[in-house]
């Protein structure tokens, strides 16, 4: 039995399924500086003249320090464990041939 051949599917015409986008015909919003001032939520843009200064707060950054530096050490204590481990084996090892 011949396998059929496949029609080739026509492309899908999405145009219909568009809407027509109609210009805004709104005038802009003029804010001046007062307006943006009494708006919490907008942040001044800063002069590039100016020093930025971060608040952060500069305790976590020390403690994650704190933390790494322990993380460290324990990480050497374990392998200098280790190393003295293999060290023991292999003179054990040694000693009996």
């Amino acid at each position: 039995m011949a396998p059929k051949k496949k029609q080739p599917e026509e492309p899908l015409d999405l145009t219909e399924d568009l809407e027509e986008i109609e210009p805004d015909d709104s005038e802009p919003v003029d804010l001046d500086e007062e307006e943006l001032a009494l708006d919490d939520d907008i942040v001044p843009a800063v002069d590039a003249d100016e020093d930025v200064v971060f608040d952060a707060d500069d305790d976590e950054d020390e403690d994650d320090e704190d933390e790494d530096a322990e993380v460290d050490e324990e990480t050497e204590d374990a392998l200098e464990e280790l190393e003295s481990e293999e060290l023991q084996l292999l003179e054990d090892e040694v000693s009996e041939a």
